[in-house]
């Protein structure tokens, strides 16, 4: 049941967010019918079905399946304008950062700025033992 509630919690907030912007193809109108039709089909991929199901409960969880769900779509639009024989968008693909380095933990102390940390004092020297 808990898992149910969190589906449809987070498929609603999928759904509440403008989403991803899905440009048209360069010499194309953003209404031309075909763009229309491929923003449409990958929005409505059956992949955000399975990466909603997956989600965790925290926020990290849910970050992670938001950026994997915004590729999904991106790789459905360019593939269904492929399909259509559009011209792909150009471009390299974004840098994909780990959710857990972006945000330091709530509470979590802040790393030590280098130019405070002391460095340790050499080891005595030998007794002759």
């Amino acid at each position: 049941m808990r898992r149910l509630t969190l589906a449809a919690s987070l498929a609603a907030a999928a759904c509440a967010s403008p989403g991803l912007p899905l440009p048209a193809p360069e010499g194309l109108a953003e209404t031309d019918p075909r763009v229309v039709a491929c923003r449409t089909e990958a929005n409505a991929t059956p992949t955000r079905r399975e990466i909603a199901r997956r989600a965790g409960p925290s926020v990290d969880q849910q970050e992670a399946a938001r950026r994997e769900l915004d590729r999904a779509i991106l790789a459905a639009y360019h593939a269904c304008l492929q399909g259509a024989g559009l011209a792909r968008m150009r471009g390299v693909e974004p840098v994909q950062r780990p959710v857990a380095t972006e945000r330091p933990a709530p509470g979590a102390p802040l790393p030590p700025d280098p130019s405070s940390v002391v460095p340790l004092a050499a080891p005595p020297a030998s007794t002759g033992y």
